[in-house]
């Protein structure tokens, strides 16, 4: 299951639009807003995401603490713009 979440995650930054305008929103706020990106809503997106993501590593570990972050390098990665 953890695969399939690293390859859907991966499809959704890189191949879904979603990802290039986070990428867009990350690099420069203000172009992004100049440009007609909704920068709230791809914000409020990346928000629920990552607590999806807190909530999935919670389900498998039982518990989450500032020791486990150590052991998230795939998900820095995939959260580096």
């Amino acid at each position: 299951m953890f695969a399939w979440i690293i390859l859907a995650t991966a499809w959704l930054l890189n191949g879904a639009a979603l990802g290039k305008r986070v990428d867009a929103v990350s690099g420069n706020e203000r172009a992004a807003r100049y440009s007609g990106l909704p920068v709230h809503c791809v914000r409020v997106i990346c928000f629920v995401l990552t607590a999806l993501a807190g909530f999935l590593f919670l389900s498998r570990t039982g518990y989450v603490s500032d020791a486990s972050a150590p052991d998230l390098l795939p998900w820095r990665v995939l959260a580096m713009p």
